[in-house]
């Protein structure tokens, strides 16, 4: 077009601030360049040029963009192709129940792994010094004396239990810190986790041959009433029910004798030993009807 008699270049589109496409602004381009320390990461050149600049511009970096999509896909493809045994799983898999880049979830019976060590409760834990101290304080703080009781046939060391597919399986998380056992003395009670957490006993109560309950109270004070109630006299399971300093009912789970462990399958959450995430840990579980398996007690 003509403007005072000159004739200037045709200029089909600018890439400018107000640009919705490519958005090519920095702090120096808006200021003209001028701003002293900071630099456009387009030349300002280019970005006020007219078309043929920054086609130049587009035919450079469509490429770059290309290349990093390419060797995104080819990470990926590798990750999904990873032989199943890179992974050097805990125990045998018998089922496959989900797969992730770095392991996966099976049901197993390999009665062989280490596992059915590792879920079972450290009775050595409780002889932590730290442990002591914990006990002390509860004492000191709300003036208790220990007291030592005969829990008759009951056992000792539990480990948690679960439903799956409708049978008893363990649980084997990928972080062994999620897995907890129970331990009881003739004066405490014990959670085991990484470290133990001790309750001291306050009293036990025989209600019948296979109901059993403690009362505990924990460091902090609180007051927690636990019903224990063997629903397989022959393979040690029990129905765990927990009940406030008030015994309103807070919540039930099922727990095994740690030496019968070997009679359950597991279902293993396996990133070769080491700590993964699974998108569901856990809810492959299913939740026990509690009433249905007291009826079918033995």
């Amino acid at each position: 077009m003509k403007i005072s008699g000159k004739i200037h270049h045709i200029t089909m589109c600018i890439v400018h601030k107000g640009f919705r496409g490519f958005r090519a602004v920095s702090a120096s381009s808006i200021l003209g360049g001028n701003l002293i320390g900071l630099k456009s990461a387009i030349p300002y050149s280019t970005i006020h040029s007219p078309l043929p600049c920054m086609m130049k511009a587009i035919t450079f970096i469509i490429p770059l963009i290309f290349t990093f999509i390419s060797c995104n896909q080819s990470v990926q493809n590798k990750v999904n192709d990873v032989p199943e045994d890179y992974v050097k799983y805990l125990a045998n898999r018998d089922s496959i129940i989900e797969k992730c880049e770095y392991g996966s979830v099976y049901y197993t019976k390999d009665t062989n792994s280490i596992i059915y060590n590792w879920i079972i409760p450290d009775t050595n834990d409780i002889k932590q010094s730290y442990l002591t101290d914990y006990i002390e304080h509860i004492k000191d703080s709300f003036n208790i004396e220990l007291s030592h009781f005969d829990y008759n046939e009951l056992d000792k060391s539990w480990c948690s239990l679960f439903m799956f597919n409708n049978e008893y399986c363990l649980y084997a998380p990928s972080d062994w810190m999620a897995n907890i056992g129970t331990i009881i003395s003739d004066s405490v009670y014990y959670i085991s986790r990484s470290d133990a957490t001790p309750e001291i006993i306050l009293d036990y109560k025989n209600i019948s041959d296979n109901t059993h309950q403690i009362k505990v109270i924990n460091y902090f004070g609180k007051i927690r009433f636990i019903k224990i109630e063997i629903i397989d006299t022959h393979i040690g399971i029990a129905i765990w029910s927990i009940f406030d300093e008030n015994e309103n009912f807070i919540g039930s789970s099922l727990k095994v004798v740690s030496d019968n462990v070997k009679q359950f399958p597991f279902l293993v959450y396996d990133c070769e030993g080491s700590k993964c995430v699974f998108k569901e840990e856990k809810n492959h579980f299913e939740k026990p009807n509690f009433e249905l398996l007291k009826k079918h007690a033995r």
